[in-house]
């Protein structure tokens, strides 16, 4: 049976901008993914309150990969009510599409707290994890989790982030800074921009 190639990147996208897609694109390139899929998730466990609703992040999402090819939205995490750990996500790929192979795609400052993530030994068993930098800083790999990638033969796939310095918090700021000019934000693409303003997202929030 043929096994495909599929990328995992969740985070919150609140909002998505540049870095994100450019990561998509450049996981497909640099590891031959067969698609990427962008996971939004409802309530995150591990960050503050999210700030617009899922549905605008949902929306704008869509929005980032109308012409992207092979990056898709995947809604599986807004369908609960609850925090969706990584872990429940996986299974329920593996449950759908056992015979593919998943690649996790994080973030270096995800990777130092990864072994406090709910069964994060589960999820080396099941994914092969990506990691970019982020803050153009140093990549810093647990105790633990090198020891299971040794155990279990795998290793840690980088990734280049050429937009490192982005984060969808400094472009909140951004948009909440009266003196700064709403279009010239050049991390968000236009469309997103024009979404944000019609629906005053982020704005003295």
């Amino acid at each position: 049976m043929y096994k495909e190639h599929i990328g995992i990147l969740g985070g919150s996208f609140d909002p998505v901008h540049k870095g994100h897609i450019a990561i998509a694109r450049s996981a497909i390139n640099i590891l031959k993914l067969n698609k990427i899929l962008l996971i939004p998730c409802a309530i995150h466990s591990q960050k503050s309150q999210l700030i617009a609703s899922i549905k605008h992040r949902l929306s704008m999402l869509k929005i980032a990969v109308q012409y992207e090819n092979n990056i898709y939205v995947d809604e599986i995490e807004t369908k609960v009510n609850e925090i969706n750990y990584t872990i429940d996500t996986i299974k329920y790929f593996y449950t759908q599409r056992k015979n593919h192979i998943y690649y996790l795609i994080i973030g270096s400052d995800q990777l130092i707290n990864f072994c406090s993530w709910l069964e994060w030994d589960k999820i080396i068993d099941l994914v092969d994890l990506v990691v970019f930098s982020r803050a153009n800083k140093k990549i810093f790999i647990p105790n633990d989790l090198n020891r299971k990638l040794l155990e279990k033969n795998k290793y840690i796939r980088l990734l280049p982030n050429l937009f490192h310095k982005i984060s969808s918090t400094s472009i909140r700021h951004k948009i909440n800074n009266k003196k700064l000019n709403f279009d010239k934000i050049n991390e968000l693409e236009k469309p997103i921009i024009e979404y944000i303003k019609k629906f005053n997202l982020y704005i003295n929030k």
